[in-house]
Parts: C-alpha cells; sequence; structure tokens
C-alpha cells in the first residue's frame, strides 16, 4: 500500500499530464511548403526565401539588428552564394535535415582515403574523375567512400561533372541517399580555389562577426531579461531579441512557455539548448532556425542568461534532482563504484522505486521537442496505464533520458523486456524520433552502468525527417570499442554494459558463452566441447537470460554477448570486476 501511494506521488510530480498537444503543435509554424527532397533540385529553389530581407521590430521589444552576424554557415547558406549558381549546381542526395549541418571550411581533395585527415564540418570539392580512381578498388568502393565521409562528419560532397565523368554513379547516390548525406553537382565549370577562398573567406568574416558582437548580443539579451520573472516572460524576451519562435520546457519535459512572433516563418531547423547549473538540468529552450543557426558563443550566452530565471521551475522539486542522480552514469564512464551505486539505490527508494523493479533505460535523441515530445510522452504515458509499471524521464536538451520500470519483471525478464521494445518502437514510429536502448537491469549498479553505455553511444547515422528508428547497445558496442584507446578497459566496458557484473562473474556462464563462440553458435558442438548435455546447456543460457536481461534470442545480441565472452578470456590477464 505505501508503495502503490509513493508510485501516484511519483506520478503527480514527475509523470504528470501534459498539455494538450495542439499547444506545441501551434509553436513551429512551419509552412507547408517546407523543402522536399528530390532526386534533382535547384540550389536557389531550396535556399531562397529562408533570410529576412527586413529586420522586423515589434513596440517595445530589443531586436538584436546584426542578428545575421551571429549565425554559423550551414550547407544551405554555403550553397545560395551566387558562386554556384555560375557553377549551375545541383542537390543530387540528401535530405532537408542534413541542409542544416554547419559548415566550418570548404576544402578540395581528391584521394580516396581523405576522411582520415578530416575533422568534421567540412564541405569537400572533388573532380568527377576522381570518382573512377576510387571506383578501380572494388564495387563496394564508392558506397564505401561516402561511409567514411559521413563517419568523418563531412558536411557535403560536392563534385564537379562537366568533362570526363559527368554523373554521379547510381550505387553512391543511393548510398549517399540512404544515409542522408548531401551530394551536389556542378555542371559548369568554375575553379576550384574560387570556390573555396568565395566561402570560407565568408565563413572567417561570420566568425570575426561573431566574436565582434558577443558583447552587443550580452547586452541585448541582459537588457531585454532584465524584467523578465515568469517563463512566459522569458520566452517574449528571446523572442523579441532574435525574432524567432521560441518554446521552453521543464526538466520534466512539460511545455511552460512558448512565444511565435507575427508574420510567415519559413521552414528550417531550430537550436535546442540545456539549461543547467552545477550538472543539475533547469529546463530546455527550443529556438527556431528561420533565420540561420545560432552561434555556439550565442547560445552559451542564452543558457547563462536563463539560468536564475529556469531555477525557479525546478523550486523544491527534489524529485527532479533524484532523477538526475539516477541517470547521471558512472563517473568514470566504466561501472558504478560502491558509492555511486549506494546512492543511486537511495534516491530509487526516495522515489518509492524498491528492490523488486527492473529497468530498462533509454535516451530518445529529438530532433525538436516541440515537434517530437508531445507524441513520446503519449506513449509512455499509455505504458504507464499498468499499475505495475512505471516510466521516469527527464529532458535534457535534445535527449529526453529516462526508463521503464516494472514490478517483479524479472519472473519473466524476456516478457518485460520485449514489451519495452515494443514501447520504444512505438515512440519512434509516432514521433520520428531516434531512441537508444541498452538491456533490462535489476539492481542500481547495473542501472547506473547503463545509463554510462548509453551516453558513450556514437550518434546514430540513419537520417530522413520523419522515420525513427530504435537502436541497441548491441548494434554499436563493437564500434565503441574501438573508439577505446585502452583495449583491455574498451573490453571491459563493453562486458559490463552487454552481460553485467553478475554474468561476467559467473566462470560457468563464461566458459559456456566461449565454447558457443568457438562452435560458430552450434549449440550441440558447444555442448560437446563443454562435455555437457544439451539441455544442461540450455539451463545456463537460461540463467544467462536471468541474470544479465539479455535476449539472446536475438541474432545480434548473441553475437555481441558471445564476443564479449570471448575477448574477456583473451585479455593476457583477465581482469573481472571485485
Amino acid at each position: 500500500m505505501v508503495v502503490l501511494l509513493t508510485l501516484r506521488f511519483l506520478r503527480a510530480f514527475a509523470l504528470r499530464r501534459r498539455g494538450p498537444s495542439a499547444t506545441i503543435a501551434a509553436f513551429r509554424g512551419r509552412t507547408a511548403e517546407c523543402r522536399r527532397r528530390a532526386t534533382k533540385r535547384n540550389i536557389h529553389d531550396v535556399v531562397s526565401g529562408q533570410w529576412f530581407s527586413a529586420q522586423l521590430r515589434h513596440d517595445g521589444a530589443t531586436c538584436y539588428d546584426d542578428w545575421t552576424l551571429c549565425m554559423v554557415m550551414m550547407v544551405r547558406d554555403a550553397l545560395s552564394d551566387d558562386i554556384f549558381r555560375t557553377a549551375r549546381a545541383q542537390i543530387l542526395s540528401g535530405d532537408d535535415e542534413a541542409l542544416d549541418k554547419r559548415v566550418r571550411w570548404v576544402y578540395t581533395n581528391e584521394r580516396a582515403d581523405i576522411a582520415t585527415f578530416l575533422s568534421g564540418g567540412e564541405m569537400l570539392v572533388i573532380e568527377g574523375n576522381a570518382l573512377q580512381a576510387i571506383g578501380r578498388r572494388g564495387d563496394t568502393a564508392l558506397p564505401t567512400y561516402i561511409d567514411d565521409l559521413c563517419d568523418a562528419g563531412v558536411s557535403a560532397l560536392v563534385i564537379e561533372l562537366v568533362q570526363g565523368v559527368t554523373e554521379v554513379p547510381p550505387s553512391m547516390l543511393e548510398h549517399a541517399e540512404a544515409r542522408g548525406f548531401i551530394v551536389v553537382g556542378l555542371f559548369a565549370r568554375v575553379p576550384f580555389v574560387n570556390i573555396c577562398e568565395r566561402i570560407n573567406t565568408r565563413i572567417v568574416q561570420d566568425e570575426i562577426s561573431v566574436r565582434m558582437q558577443a558583447d552587443s548580443v550580452s547586452a541585448a539579451l541582459h537588457e531585454a531579461l532584465a524584467s523578465a520573472r515568469t517563463p512566459s516572460a522569458l520566452a517574449s524576451a528571446l523572442s523579441g531579441v532574435f525574432r524567432e519562435n521560441v518554446a521552453i520546457f521543464d526538466p520534466l519535459g512539460d511545455l511552460v512557455a512558448s512565444c511565435t512572433p507575427a508574420g510567415p516563418k519559413n521552414g528550417g531547423s531550430s537550436r535546442v539548448l540545456e539549461v543547467d547549473s552545477d550538472g543539475m538540468c533547469l529546463g530546455t529552450i527550443e529556438i527556431s532556425n528561420t533565420r540561420g543557426a545560432l552561434s555556439d558563443e550565442v547560445a552559451r550566452e542564452v543558457c547563462r542568461s536563463a539560468a536564475a530565471l529556469l531555477s525557479g521551475l525546478r523550486g523544491t522539486d527534489m524529485g527532479v534532482n533524484l532523477l538526475n542522480l539516477v541517470m547521471a552514469g558512472p563517473a568514470d564512464d566504466l561501472a558504478a563504484t560502491p558509492d555511486e551505486t549506494r546512492d543511486t539505490a537511495a534516491a530509487l527508494s526516495a522515489l518509492g522505486v524498491d528492490a523488486s523493479y527492473a529497468f530498462y533505460p533509454f535516451a530518445v535523441r529529438l530532433r525538436s521537442p516541440v515537434g517530437q515530445l508531445d507524441a513520446v510522452l503519449r506513449v509512455l504515458d499509455d505504458f504507464e496505464t499498468d499499475d505495475a509499471c512505471i516510466v521516469c524521464e527527464v529532458l535534457h536538451g535534445d535527449v529526453l533520458l529516462g526508463f521503464l520500470g516494472g514490478r517483479d519483471a524479472m519472473a519473466d525478464p524476456i516478457g518485460f523486456l520485449r514489451s519495452c521494445h515494443d514501447v520504444m518502437e512505438r515512440c519512434a514510429t509516432e514521433s520520428g524520433a531516434k531512441v537508444d536502448v541498452v538491456r533490462l537491469v535489476d539492481s542500481a549498479e547495473a542501472l547506473v552502468t547503463a545509463f554510462g553505455a548509453l551516453a558513450a553511444m556514437p550518434p546514430i547515422e540513419e537520417r530522413g525527417t520523419s522515420n525513427g528508428c530504435v537502436r541497441s547497445y548491441y548494434e554499436d558496442a563493437l564500434r565503441c570499442l574501438m573508439l577505446s584507446d585502452d583495449v583491455r578497459r574498451g573490453v571491459q566496458t563493453m562486458s559490463r554494459r552487454c552481460l553485467g557484473e553478475s554474468a561476467m562473474n559467473d566462470q560457468q556462464l563464461m566458459d559456456t558463452l566461449c565454447a558457443c563462440f568457438d562452435a560458430a553458435s552450434s549449440k550441440s558442438a558447444a555442448a560437446d566441447l563443454l562435455g555437457i548435455r544439451r539441455q544442461t546447456l540450455y539451463g545456463r543460457l537460461d540463467r544467462l537470460c536471468r541474470i544479465s536481461g539479455c535476449d539472446i534470442d536475438d541474432a545480434q545480441t548473441w553475437a555481441v554477448v558471445t564476443t564479449c565472452a570471448k575477448m574477456l578470456s583473451s585479455l593476457p590477464t583477465r581482469h573481472l570486476p571485485s
């Protein structure tokens, strides 16, 4: 009875019903003629009309007249330059979201392995004939070239298609389209040095202007926020300064204020800012990018200016502090310390969540909380209608971090695991968000480690403005391992996240998984290697499911857990957790 009352209290402050979806839907104000992807599009059809021709003011508001100086250059801005019109540029692949990637530099180099020398944000310019040299490496060479550029963070690939090679091979374009990567064709000759000089000069000028105007922006913000005492006043002040749509969310995902300036707003992305203090989330601000992307300097100034006011949103909600503590992950990014485990267990207890619960951590990555969060929260609310289930979440900027909980869920761990996965699939499908998950865990220690795994997962590469997806840590476990500078530490971290401490400490289970690895997953062959009956082998694997919360019927999960066991056994001196 005490637990039920506590859970009702939890839902009252941490999972309270959100405002009407119409309020959120009205914020964006996107027009029906948003740029749609096509096989070939004229550059200026795509980018025209994105910047205001005049600086607008409303009565009594402070508006930053040199606002364009505080913007960073995006792909769409670079392609709007007259030099690309002269080159008869056409977009051959990519989506609208990719047009909003930042261009840090324009660079030309036709090496097949150029991606290894790039650091992200480049617009790469090459001649079409370079594709022939790359293609000679094999049938998959050109798609691999696209993968390498995407993984390196390149913003766009510009290819001159004037002489010799006059079209991009279909396999390359199809792969670029699948990755949402911008490929631009130039159908009139313009010296590459002219393109680089023109765009890079604009980038440098913009960077210098941003730094020169930082003080002016700060002054404008302080002036606008001087009299702001409520979230609504804050939204109105920010909207008045930037002439953009503004929405403010509290740490639990409730829309607490919004302001949409009069007049039409063309399409574009938005900048989502997490406002925090001493590591604790105070709220989230979303500002539309109809006039360009906020620079990092301006974004930091907005967060600093808003922090004092937004601290009042939390008030005395200790629940937010407790949820932040639970979801912080391990300090060393490896595993929970005894102190972290004890603190997390105490926080869960204070939230009314006792040791009978199992947890399914998740991270929903949002392009726009305004456009996607409401759909996600509706799905999570549906899950919580079962009295044995709870949902806890905190909005950290563009990431909704949380966990699904089930009382006595470990009585049927695979059944609960699959029901949780179905919930995440619905979140992704109905909102278009990208969702990361780890595994089912049944202790405070494992929960801390699981949130560390979510934080370590690299950005989801699948693109598309409407199609969501769910990604398990098992999909990227090996990639995370390869990013580790210390192989031993990487193997141990990967194994803790995929298997958990209890399974790693069970030598019999580890030997069983190694035998399955050696037998190419043949259960009969693995049993023979171990000298046991198949039924005994199945009993051990069933115990693994209960201990680790892994669904070994999933082919990808099975491959990763057997690989983890084999790598652990192959370390020169095996260090298991104490």
